[in-house]
């Protein structure tokens, strides 16, 4: 298992940085393109910004960065007093940054810099109302609200990756890279079945479980969302979990509840339900 480290960024309080924004900033020890949230909750700290600058310091460490090509980019450093580590990446969405990182000592991995107004969700947690939102698709009615779309499925054509949801009455998934980058800034996972009305929550850990049959997908394109089996992974007998069909399209959107070992449900409100239609919402 690869360790994850929350990084406090305490930033330097000069009068030249004078707009204060929130950040977040979650890095792991593998470079894989994805940054492994699950067993971190991210730290929200002020991040105090001039023009393309950024900085800041505390007892022991010392940061310093930019952004460039019109913030398209970002790249910063981190000293402390037993080596350097240098970071570069690129804008996700919103003001929202995923790179690389490697140090002095030969370590290296992934890491993202959130701001506190996308985290969990994205712009979705202002929404007071289901419907479009600051070009965002949102739920505002199941427990709590604050979910946003991130795929859906209505017919049996193609699916088509795109980089933002633009249309709810097609088949359309946000792109392995937008999903990686809101998937990591996420805590839970709502799936719904818009012509039942169905719908159940997982959590982004459980539904990432590497012991499950298969994991929740790194691509929202898959017949098969996440899959969990008690005994063998066939998709026989009535001991399984799973989102989606592997075989049949007028099931893809179909929810499954049978897994004991490892449920994954948490909140829902059905039993089992075959459906054609699916919407999935994170936040």
């Amino acid at each position: 298992m690869r360790k994850v480290t929350l990084i406090a960024v305490a930033l330097l309080a000069a009068p030249a940085f004078a707009t204060e924004t929130q950040y977040q900033l979650l890095q792991d020890n593998l470079v894989d393109g994805t940054v492994d949230a699950t067993s971190a909750q991210p730290l929200s700290l002020p991040l105090q910004i001039q023009n393309r600058a950024f900085a800041y310091t505390d007892t022991t460490s010392v940061l310093k960065g930019e952004f460039i090509q019109q913030q398209a980019l970002i790249r910063f450093s981190i000293s402390k007093e037993d080596g350097t580590a240098y970071y570069q990446g690129k804008k996700t969405q919103g003001n929202n940054y995923q790179g690389n990182w490697y140090d002095n000592q030969g370590n290296s991995g992934d890491f993202s810099l959130v701001t506190d107004e996308d985290q969990n969700g994205g712009d979705c947690n202002a929404a007071t109302g289901t419907g479009w939102f600051n070009g965002y698709y949102c739920n505002a009615e199941i427990e709590g609200g604050g979910w946003q779309l991130v795929a859906v499925r209505n017919t049996f054509d193609p699916r088509e990756a795109v980089d933002q949801i633009t249309a709810i009455d097609g088949n359309q998934y946000l792109t392995d890279e937008k999903w990686a980058a809101i998937r990591n800034q996420s805590s839970e996972i709502l799936f719904v079945q818009p012509d039942k009305g169905f719908w159940g929550i997982m959590t982004i850990a459980d539904a990432s479980d590497p012991r499950l049959c298969k994991p929740l997908t790194t691509n929202l394109g898959d017949d098969v969302l996440v899959h969990s089996e008690d005994n063998e992974c066939g998709y026989s007998g009535n001991d399984y979990t799973m989102v989606g069909n592997p075989n049949y399209p007028t099931y893809q959107g179909s929810f499954y509840n049978d897994a004991k070992i490892l449920p994954l449900w948490g909140q829902k409100n059905f039993s089992w339900s075959y459906s054609q239609t699916l919407m999935v919402f994170v936040r």
